[in-house]
């Protein structure tokens, strides 16, 4: 017969002591699960009550925010507002400018379409009927 072993196998040794611990982590999980939906609180209202509560509590901060916002928008248009007035000319625009200014439009504009003016009866010369 052959002679008996009388160490441990270190690699089998280390496996079970990592399987026992897999173990022992699972049945602690397992229990906290347990213990936990034992000390739930199951009451129907007053689950409502706290979403309520929770729904509350975001509106209002959902309103804060939104006045936040336009607090800054009405600050950053205030100081906007000075440079924008700074840029304006103040003279007084009468009715001859603003029609030479949209008169020389319209001539630039139709000398950029690069069209020549079509022709109509207003602005042929005009001629004797010969039929008469």
């Amino acid at each position: 017969m052959p002679k008996k072993l009388t160490g441990d196998n270190s690699k089998a040794v280390a496996a079970k002591e990592r399987k026992n611990e897999k173990a022992a982590v699972e049945k602690a999980a397992k229990q906290k699960a347990e213990e936990d939906s034992y000390w739930a609180d199951d009451d129907k209202n007053l689950a409502k009550k706290t979403a309520k509560k929770e729904e509350a509590e975001k509106k209002r901060l959902e309103a804060l925010n939104k006045k936040k916002e336009r607090e800054d928008l009405a600050a950053q248009e205030v100081q906007e507002t000075p440079a924008r007035l700074a840029k304006v000319n103040v003279t007084k625009v009468t009715q001859a400018r603003i029609w030479e200014e949209t008169t020389r439009r319209e001539e630039a504009a139709k000398k950029a379409a690069g069209k020549p003016e079509q022709e109509t009866h207003l602005s042929k010369p005009l001629e004797e009927n010969i039929n008469r």
